[in-house]
């Protein structure tokens, strides 16, 4: 099995004027859909070219939408429209921000394409097309394939949503050495992490020119797309491969002075290996989830090796281990540890330094004791965030990596979206491994020992590679050691040559094995030379210059990692530089650039977004012209728009679980969603450049999940700011300017400045008001329970007495809507119900995203009232500018924009 790298190419769409309803068309006609992969030694160059007709005679709006692999680099986007290339270009994010806003500004479509690195991107442009006319979209992404399991595995998802007159994909491999496996299985439509098919796809065709090279086509007649549904195919084209593996030091490929070193050494025996499973048995992990695990870890134990050592530690707000010590892998012991996991339950909350440090523990006496020199390894899985003991994440961090003085390589494995997986990121990278997500899917147990398989064979560790001879610029190498070598993986080690005419490269390579000391040195014959030398690669994608491009992929990808890696903020702000200057060197879009395409438009259609989804796909085929991020837009058809006054009576306020409650203008009602974030995350609620207003709140768990097994989360501490002041709150206490200190439980009131002023009320509530041009008056209302409570925890709520002089540009979670105005719809009036919502609208915008509304209710805290609202479900998806992670922010006194938004932005 090896990594699956996904494209999503979903069907353009049509916006049947303003107020009817979104639905797939044939008006916008995609007649020709041609994807090429470039294959050059493992690096892979994809171009998705899309020609898309109007054969309507008026203007119709097509989309453009594509799901890319999270490893992959956005190099190059266009458009060809009336004849005119419309290209894309790569700029640092915050510049790409201001020419977005610039562009939108000017009456011109506009839109830009940011890479994250937790989630898989998404890359959409929506453009309008003339009666009678066609638009041509030329899509590149550039990505290393890694070998898993002996297997390198290009997948490509195509859903175009109909049957396309012209679809082809072609393949081509080329490699260093013989192609020994080669397989295509049938396009691939559930369980997307199942790549274990051995049958072939009846309608791909492969040719071999040589023992190197290989291509794969596959063009489905438009009957073959028929029978596999109605609206065309929709699954993963998957090819498989390896090459010929000998007892070396691997290849190196040479091309303009710029080399590439692959090295997955064949026969070496297997390192027998210490290794510790700490599974979260919480409260959330009860039910499915915690069956997957028992499911998973009934094979994964049955994969131990004889002479390898291990236990089992489940944790939730207490430890339980199945054995006090390490013991070996007997066929007893493994029935015994099968038994223990087979019997664990779910319940309390989640303590995951008092895990981790614990375990580390027992590694360290069963090392001493036994004198052992195995590799330790810890498999860590958890669904959550810490909610006791240590919850700071930081903290934990530093912690862990001060305790792990052994070196133990520790394998996060985050459960479902309720992680917080930059934490498991960051936690993994400093005590050397890695974090995966693991889907709350049905194929989750499949997804555990996938990964088990993929760590369960250690080959060699504390591997160090060495070039000879002062022939290679050291300061431009990729990383050349590794912690761990896995059987079926591979090393690569990029950099530049001091003299690019060498014939050969002297090298050196140490390491730890199963046999001792592993010491290898040799010399190696290059394969290249100048780029005019090289005249066997496929230059179709320009692939003679592959290796510079390689190595630059490759240090981004370091960089990157180590920013994540990193406590230090200086560190992160000098690596985040490095990465920027190679992404624009390079054109790539990733984490710290934009990609900004511009087109003359009609100002008064407005529209062409490049955007990003904020949840993983896995590469799923998408069903409708939105990403992952927004349901389907709902129909206005028989619904008509409610007449009511302009100004709202209401006040906008975040309190409780945390409910949100907005105040609309144009509705009777206030609109109500929840926000469902990991404790410990911050959420912007308030930015105002103009008056330099922010508030921003951290979000804290209760102690145990309640009958549902549900962990809610409130707000535990909020903070407020302008230019001058910070006043930092929490249920205990009132910190001003990070000096003065104000207590709870008296009425006080204390002037900062002749324009800022603060009123404690007792024990309920402080208001902090913002007079002279401002006029605004924000309210925190203090929440405690009883003490020593068993589950619930003190919280804070946010209200927004006062909008004053607020600006048009104020944003964040509540701020985006102060200045708002919605019309709502309804088959008639008060009629609306679960199953029959009403539609809310706002007025005017550019994109009009009409979401559902349910009538709903909500406790206003503070008056001790209901209110009746319009509720919109799922984190408030299709309501909010985004979704509610685009407004978490790093720090409390965070002061900038959480996130360059711009749906509802410049709506007046």
């Amino acid at each position: 099995m090896g990594i699956i790298t996904a494209l999503v190419i979903p069907f353009a769409y049509l916006v049947c004027g303003a107020l009817s309803e979104v639905k797939p068309i044939r008006d916008v006609e995609i007649y020709s859909l041609h994807i090429r992969s470039d294959i050059a030694y493992r690096f892979a160059t994809t171009t998705v070219v899309s020609q898309v007709a109007n054969t309507a005679k008026d203007s119709k709006e097509a989309v453009f939408d594509v799901q890319l692999p999270k490893s992959a680099f956005i190099s190059n986007f266009s458009m060809l429209i009336d004849g005119k290339e419309y290209s894309g270009q790569v700029k640092e994010k915050e510049q790409a921000k201001r020419d977005y806003e610039k562009a939108k500004s000017a009456g011109k479509t506009a839109g830009h394409v940011s890479a994250k690195p937790r989630d898989t991107n998404a890359f959409k442009v929506a453009v309008n097309i003339a009666a009678l006319s066609k638009i041509t979209f030329t899509l590149t992404y550039e990505e290393l394939l890694k070998r898993k399991l002996g297997l390198y595995e290009h997948v490509i998802n195509v859903n175009p949503g109909q049957v396309v007159r012209d679809l082809k994909i072609d393949v081509y491999i080329h490699e260093s050495r013989e192609i020994t496996v080669l397989k295509v299985p049938p396009l691939k439509t559930v369980n997307p992490n199942d790549v274990t098919a051995i049958r072939v796809n009846p309608y791909a065709q492969i040719t071999r020119d040589a023992p190197n090279k290989a291509f794969v086509t596959y063009m489905p007649t438009m009957e073959q797309q028929q029978n596999s549904s109605g609206n065309g195919i929709s699954g993963q084209f998957i090819v498989q491969y390896d090459v010929k593996r000998n007892f070396d030091a691997g290849d190196i490929q040479v091309v303009d002075g710029y080399f590439v070193h692959y090295f997955a050494p064949q026969g070496l025996p297997a390192v027998n290996k210490n290794v510790m499973f700490i599974l979260d048995v919480s409260g959330s992990m009860s039910g499915r989830k915690i069956q997957q695990v028992k499911n998973a870890m009934d094979t994964v134990l049955e994969d131990l090796r004889p002479g390898d050592y291990f236990n089992v530690m489940a944790f939730s707000s207490w430890l339980k281990y199945w054995r006090n010590e390490m013991v070996p892998a007997s066929n007893k012991n493994i029935q015994s540890g099968k038994l223990f996991t087979k019997n664990m339950k779910a319940g309390g909350s989640t303590n995951i330094y008092h895990a981790i440090s614990e375990a580390l523990k027992l590694l360290k006496d069963h090392e001493l004791k036994k004198e052992s020199k195995l590799p330790s390894i810890i498999i860590f899985l958890t669904d959550g965030d810490p909610t006791e003991g240590e919850t700071n994440t930081n903290t934990i961090t530093r912690l862990v990596k001060e305790a792990n003085d052994r070196k133990c390589t520790l394998f996060s494995l985050g459960f479902g979206s309720g992680v917080d997986f930059s934490f498991l990121q960051q936690l993994s990278l400093q005590n050397r491994g890695l974090a995966r997500k693991i889907y709350a899917d049905s194929d989750a147990s499949m997804q555990l020992r996938g990964f088990y398989s993929e760590v369960a064979t250690p080959i060699l560790n504390n591997v160090k590679i060495e070039y000879l001879d002062n022939t290679v610029d050291n300061t431009t190498l990729t990383k050349s050691v590794f912690y761990n070598f896995f059987n079926g993986s591979e090393i690569i080690v990029a950099g530049r040559l001091r003299d690019d005419t060498v014939d050969n490269l002297a090298l050196k390579i140490t390491a730890n094995s199963a046999n001792g000391v592993f010491d290898m040195d040799m010399d190696i014959n290059v394969i290249g030379g100048t780029s005019s030398e090289v005249t066997d690669i496929p230059s179709a994608a320009g692939l003679t210059q592959f290796t510079e491009r390689l190595w630059a992929y490759l240090t981004i990808k370091e960089i990157l990692e180590k920013r994540v890696e990193s406590s230090d903020n200086v560190e992160k702000e000098l690596l985040k530089q490095k990465a920027l200057e190679l992404s624009l060197k390079y054109h790539f879009v990733t984490p710290v650039t934009s990609m900004l395409v511009v087109k003359p438009d009609d100002p008064e259609k407005n529209v062409g977004d490049l955007d990003e989804s904020d949840e993983p796909s896995r590469g799923r085929a998408h069903h409708t012209a939105y990403t992952a991020r927004r349901p389907a837009r709902p129909s206005l058809s028989g619904r008509v728009p409610m007449k009511t006054a302009v100004a709202s009576k209401h006040t906008s306020f975040a309190d409780n679980d945390p409910h949100f409650l907005i105040a609309i203008n144009g509705s009777d009602r206030p609109i109500c969603f929840d926000v469902d974030g990991p404790a410990g995350s911050i959420f912007q609620l308030l930015h105002d450049d103009v008056t330099n207003i922010t508030v921003n709140a951290r979000v804290v768990a209760s102690k145990k999940p309640d009958s549902r097994g549900k962990t809610r989360t409130f707000f535990g501490e909020i903070v407020v700011m302008n230019s001058k002041n910070s006043i930092v709150i929490t249920p205990t206490k009132i910190k001003v300017n990070t000096k003065q200190k104000l207590r709870w439980g008296t009425t006080k009131t204390v002037m900062l400045s002749k324009d800022v002023t603060i009123t404690v009320h007792r024990k309920k509530k402080l208001i902090i008001s913002f007079k002279g041009d401002h006029d605004v008056e924000l309210t925190i209302a203090r929440h405690k329970v009883r003490p020593n409570h068993p589950s619930k925890v003190d919280f804070l709520g946010f209200y927004i007495d006062k909008r004053g002089s607020l600006s048009q540009k104020t944003h964040g979670l509540i701020g985006q809507f102060l200045h708002r105005t919605a019309t709502v719809y309804e088959t008639a009036p008060g009629l609306s119900t679960d199953a029959n919502p009403a539609i809310l609208l706002f007025t005017p915008t550019r994109q009009r995203v009409p979401v559902d509304a349910r009538p709903g209710k909500r406790r206003n805290m503070l008056t001790d009232t209901h209110v009746k609202c319009w509720h919109i479900r799922e984190n408030g998806i299709g309501f909010l500018d985004g979704t509610f992670k685009d407004y978490m922010v790093p720090s409390l006194k965070y002061a900038k924009l959480a996130s360059p938004l711009v749906q509802f932005n410049g709506d007046t």
